[in-house]
C-alpha cells in the first residue's frame, strides 16, 4: 500500500454517515490513507464509545486502528446526519430486509432528505450501503427535487465481517458506478494507494454487483451443505470430496465448507432482496430462491441430527451450544444460523445452554442460558452442539468436557473439532459428512 497523491489527500475531505461495520471500516480505512474524515451517527452512545476508543463491534484489528487514528488527529465522530465542508460523503446506513424480501430503504431516504440542504453542489455523494438497482437514480432525483446538485456515485462494500479492515486495504475489487465521469474518477482517486482492481461502470451494474455476489455465495454454500448431507447418507468423506471439487480450476476452493446454514447481516438479506428485485421486474431467479429454501431445509436437517443423537426427543434434554455469532471472528448475532438452530431446539422442548467468546453471560437471549465458558455450557448437558467455528473449541480438553456432561453425544455442525480427540475422550462424535 502506497500513499495517495498529495494533491488528492490535501484537497479531499471525507464525510461518512453511519458508524456500523461498513461506516467504521470506511472511515478508519480512508483516514489511514491520509484523508481528513468526519463520521456521523444518530446514536450518541455509539459516538461516545468511538470517541473513547471503543469500536463497539467485534472486529479483528479495529481497536488498534481506531486508537492510532484518534491519537493522530484528522478523524472526528459526531452525532447527526448533516455534513458541511466536505468533498465526498459516503452513505453507510442500514438497508434491512423489508416487505416480501425487498430492501427497506427508508433509513437511507430519510438520511438523504435530512442532509440534502447541507450538501454543496460540488460534493460527491457515494452510496456504499447495499441497495437494489435503481436506488442511486432515486437518490439523485431526491437531491434535485430539493435543489441539490451533488453528484451520486455507487460504490458498494464487499467487506467480510471479521476481516473488514484487511478487506479494505486488500480488496479483490473496487466497483464504482455512475453517469458522471468526473465524480466516478474522484471516488476512484481515493483508492489510488491501494493495489486493487477498480471496475468503473453505471449505477445499476454497480448496485447489482453486491447482491449478485452474496446470492451466488449463498447458493454455493447451500450446494455444499447438500453434499454434506449426501456424504452422511452414502458414507463418503465430505472434506476429501470438497478438496477434490475445489481442485477444479473452474470451481476453486473457497466457500466449500459445510455448516449449520448460512446467515449473518448480508447473505440472507441480499439473497432475498435480489430475488424480490427480479420478481419486481418479471424475472424469476430460481437458483437464488432455491438457495433460500435449501438453507431453511438444511437447518432442519441439523436439528434432526441433534434430536436423533439425543435419543429421539429433545423434550427436557439439555443441549450445550458452542457458538452464537453467525461466524467466528465477529460478535454479530444478526441472522445467525446458531440462533436459528437454537430456536428449533427450544420449540421441541430442549433446555439450551450457550457459550460464545464474544457474548457476555449477562446478554439476554430468549430461552437461552448464556454461560461464561465452554465448560460451563456443557455442565449437565445431554448433547453438545458446535454451531460457530471458534478456534478455541478445537483446543479444549475433551476429557474434561466428558467429565461434566450427562450424555455422550457431540454434534459438530462446523466440522471444526478434532474428531479423534473427541472420540478418545469417550464421546460420540457426529459431524456433517465426516466419518
Amino acid at each position: 500500500m502506497s500513499t495517495p497523491p498529495e494533491e488528492v489527500v490535501s484537497a479531499t475531505r471525507i464525510g461518512v454517515v453511519g458508524c456500523g461495520y461498513v461506516g467504521i471500516s470506511t472511515a478508519l480505512g480512508l483516514h489511514t490513507l491520509g484523508f481528513d474524515v468526519t463520521a456521523l451517527d444518530v446514536d450518541p452512545i455509539r459516538i461516545d464509545a468511538l470517541c473513547s476508543g471503543d469500536p463497539v463491534i467485534e472486529e479483528s484489528g479495529l481497536v488498534e486502528v481506531l486508537a492510532a487514528a484518534l491519537d493522530s488527529g484528522g478523524l472526528r465522530f459526531a452525532t447527526g446526519t448533516e455534513l458541511g465542508g466536505v468533498d465526498v460523503v459516503f452513505l453507510c446506513v442500514p438497508t434491512p430486509l423489508g416487505v416480501r424480501g425487498a430492501a427497506d430503504l427508508s433509513i437511507l431516504r430519510n438520511v438523504v432528505d435530512a442532509m440534502s440542504g447541507s450538501l454543496a453542489d460540488d460534493v460527491v455523494l457515494v452510496v456504499k450501503s447495499t441497495v437494489p438497482a435503481g436506488t442511486c437514480a432515486q437518490v439523485e432525483e431526491m437531491l434535485r427535487e430539493r435543489g441539490c446538485g451533488a453528484a451520486v456515485v455507487s460504490n458498494p462494500e464487499f467487506l467480510r465481517e471479521g476481516r473488514a479492515m484487511a478487506d479494505f486495504f486488500a480488496p479483490d475489487r473496487i466497483v464504482i458506478g455512475g453517469p458522471d465521469a468526473a465524480a466516478v474518477a474522484k471516488v476512484a482517486a481515493l483508492y489510488a494507494a491501494l493495489d486493487a482492481r477498480i471496475i468503473t461502470t453505471d449505477w445499476a451494474t454497480a448496485e447489482l454487483s453486491k447482491q449478485a455476489a452474496n446470492a451466488y455465495l449463498a447458493s454455493r454454500v447451500s450446494f455444499v451443505n447438500g453434499l454434506a448431507q449426501l456424504a452422511n447418507a452414502v458414507g463418503a468423506e465430505v472434506d476429501t470430496l470438497l478438496e477434490a471439487l475445489g481442485a477444479d480450476s473452474r470451481i476453486g476452493p473457497h466457500f466449500l465448507k459445510p455448516g449449520p446454514g448460512w446467515g449473518g447481516a448480508c447473505l440472507p438479506k441480499d439473497t432475498a432482496a435480489i430475488v424480490a428485485l427480479g420478481r419486481s421486474h418479471g424475472v424469476e431467479l430460481h437458483i437464488a430462491n432455491a438457495a433460500v429454501i435449501a438453507n431453511a431445509s438444511h437447518q432442519g436437517y441439523v436439528a434432526d441430527l441433534i434430536r436423533s443423537r439425543a435419543g429421539g426427543s429433545l423434550r427436557n434434554r439439555t443441549v450445550a451450544v458452542w457458538g452464537l455469532a453467525f461466524k467466528a471472528g465477529t460478535g454479530d448475532l444478526r441472522d445467525s444460523p446458531a440462533l436459528a438452530l437454537i430456536a428449533m431446539l427450544l420449540v421441541e422442548g430442549a433446555i439450551v445452554r450457550g457459550y460464545d467468546p464474544t457474548v457476555a453471560p449477562e446478554h439476554l437471549l430468549e430461552g437461552v442460558s448464556v454461560c461464561s465458558s465452554a465448560i460451563d455450557a456443557c455442565t449437565g448437558s445431554d448433547v453438545l452442539v458446535v454451531a460457530t467455528e471458534w478456534r478455541e473449541f478445537a483446543e479444549i480438553d475433551f476429557v474434561e468436557i466428558a467429565s461434566v456432561m450427562n450424555g455422550r453425544a457431540v454434534v459438530d455442525a462446523r466440522n471444526c473439532l478434532p474428531a479423534d480427540a473427541v472420540r478418545a475422550a469417550g464421546l460420540d462424535y457426529t459431524s456433517l459428512g465426516i466419518r
